[in-house]
């Protein structure tokens, strides 16, 4: 049986914060981080994970969690 919606929501978010919590702890930088999980280098990409690490570090309260 496939997964659910919300199983498929749930990884997709798992793997968000995975990838969020490897530009912050170990990079430091988004740039190196997109190359270690394969993802494009574009500037979209690159404006989604600093919108959302600015969200869950509590300096985007007001903005919406970006999606993808």
């Amino acid at each position: 049986m496939p997964p659910s919606p919300q199983q498929q929501q749930d990884r997709q978010a798992q793997h968000r914060l995975a990838v969020l919590r490897h530009a912050e702890e170990v990079t430091g930088n988004v740039s190196p981080t997109c190359r270690y999980y394969g993802i494009r280098e574009l500037e979209e990409e690159r404006d989604i994970l600093r919108k959302a690490a600015r969200y869950f570090a509590g300096e985007g309260a007001g903005e919406p969690l970006p999606v993808r």
